[in-house]
């Protein structure tokens, strides 16, 4: 494996913004140890199968050690930060 897609699931970063199922497909990976990492500068998402330019994501990284997937990035001026178990 050399990529993943990230789903997330009813999506909202500010208050406004309607939930959306939205998906970053193409995410390459770095093998670890315990799973894998990634880095990506920027990212634009896709809900349901649509880019949307407005919410792109800056800054994506994110790692899987073991179950424990870690996800950060900044989105319309907003700093996310996702931990959960994968």
């Amino acid at each position: 494996m050399t990529c993943i897609d990230l789903y997330m699931n009813k999506t909202r970063f500010v208050q406004n913004m309607p939930a959306l199922d939205m998906e970053v497909p193409g995410i390459p990976i770095h093998p670890t140890p315990a799973g894998f990492e990634f880095d990506l500068r920027q990212a634009v998402p896709y809900y349901r199968g649509e880019p949307m330019p407005r919410y792109t994501l800056y800054d994506l990284e994110g790692e899987l050690n073991g179950t424990l997937l870690e996800v950060e990035f900044s989105c319309i001026g907003y700093d996310v930060e996702y931990l959960g178990r994968f």
